[in-house]
């Protein structure tokens, strides 16, 4: 027998119309909840980013839409909150939405004072460094700049730097 694949369904609105997928992933707790990151990752060409997260069940309207300053690079739903969803930024930011909520700001985001990366944030994830609680969930973003980086959401964004990467001289 021939083997093929079938297109089930298309995520589209206006919002999304000619702007570029950076990034994807489904909540660990709601199957038919997927995010989606837009971002142009031509470096001259950077302009405002979007992430829209979607349900299955209503292909053509998002849920949620958050509008960035610069294109979404990564993205990830937390495991123990999967209401948390975490957004790495062409600009190194680091944002916290919490998509229970209608506000299209950031619960957390990092700042320049607060050991926001230096260069574009290429993957999120959230780690589980055991215990009960939701807060035993740690996030950690991967950047260009080199830096490897924990943040705890409990107080706040603090971060710790896991790894420092640098360029050896040629």
């Amino acid at each position: 027998p021939e083997k093929r694949m079938e297109l089930l369904w298309t995520l589209e609105c206006e919002a999304c119309a000619g702007r570029n997928v950076s990034c994807m992933d489904w909540n660990p707790a709601q199957p038919d909840i997927l995010a989606v990151g837009y971002a142009d990752l031509h470096f001259t060409r950077q302009g405002p980013g979007l992430v829209l997260v979607w349900s299955i069940k209503n292909p053509t309207h998002p849920l949620r839409t958050y509008r960035t300053e610069c294109g979404a690079t990564a993205l990830a739903f937390a495991v123990r909150s999967p209401n948390l969803l975490a957004v790495g930024l062409y600009d190194g930011t680091l944002a916290v939405y919490d998509v229970r909520k209608t506000e299209a700001e950031p619960v957390l985001a990092s700042a320049y004072t607060g050991g926001k990366h230096a260069d574009c944030i290429w993957e999120v994830v959230w780690t589980d460094r055991g215990g009960e609680e939701a807060s035993a969930e740690a996030l950690v973003s991967v950047s260009s700049d080199g830096r490897v980086t924990q943040w705890s959401t409990s107080k706040g964004l603090e971060h710790t730097d896991l790894i420092r990467l640098k360029r050896a001289a040629a």
